[in-house]
């Protein structure tokens, strides 16, 4: 496995050139620029690990993660090598955690598993994960859960944030919606990824369209390329 350098800037910089901006990309800035201002200086490294998340994408879970209270709880079904985890956990408020659910075995649905086990390499996926984490620095904020989701439903009573990027059959992400959501805090978010009009057959356009929408229980934040935010009405 490649080596990923983390990059550390001088801490007089950190604390006296980027610290004073940080309140721009919280809704200042256009969002284009905000999104590369936090890819540039806050998540740089997500882009070297191996995935399916882009940019905007990208910027939009770390700028979720950051809007948690202290001590929030991340729970992310579907994890790979880590690099939507990352994003994550770099915005995380103090005391955060993130939940990564992931068999780390390269399986998945007919139209994704092929792909997978190409693309897994020869060290174990949790190997890689692990040590991808702990190389950037944010292992301490992330406890993966190796197994599949229906294994862990009920041991996270509290859910600040719900990722949900696991099996995108209707029925795998249905049984994720359906399981997790009644954990998730109101005021919290939930995230779909690979939805859009492309993507139609998919769970996660089913999802949204045939559960959330009309449940009236979930206000839409906004969709970042084919990554759908919406977050639970309630304080």
């Amino acid at each position: 496995m490649k080596k990923l350098k983390r990059r550390r800037y001088p801490a007089w910089f950190r604390n006296n050139v980027l610290a004073p901006w940080d309140h721009l990309w919280a809704g200042t800035l256009p969002r284009y620029v905000r999104d590369r201002y936090i890819v540039r200086f806050k998540i740089r490294p997500f882009q070297h690990i191996d995935g399916w998340l882009t940019v905007t994408e990208a910027a939009a879970l770390y700028r979720t993660a950051a809007a948690l209270p202290p001590g929030g709880v991340v729970v992310e079904i579907g994890s790979w090598k880590g690099r939507s985890t990352y994003c994550l956990a770099k915005g995380l408020p103090a005391g955060g955690v993130v939940y990564a659910i992931d068999p780390f075995d390269a399986s998945g649905e007919a139209g994704s598993a092929h792909t997978y086990q190409k693309r897994q390499g020869e060290t174990p996926l949790l190997a890689q994960f692990e040590q991808r984490m702990t190389a950037l620095g944010v292992m301490a904020q992330i406890r993966p859960l190796a197994g599949y989701s229906h294994q862990f439903v009920g041991q996270i009573p509290h859910i600040d944030f719900l990722f949900l990027d696991g099996d995108h059959s209707v029925a795998g992400t249905t049984a994720d919606f359906e399981q997790y959501t009644p954990y998730l805090a109101p005021g919290g978010y939930l995230a779909l990824h690979d939805y859009g009009p492309d993507k139609a057959e998919m769970g996660p356009v089913w999802v949204v369209e045939n559960l959330v929408r009309p449940s009236g229980v979930y206000e839409h934040v906004g969709t970042f390329d084919s990554l759908w935010l919406g977050r639970k009405k309630g304080s």
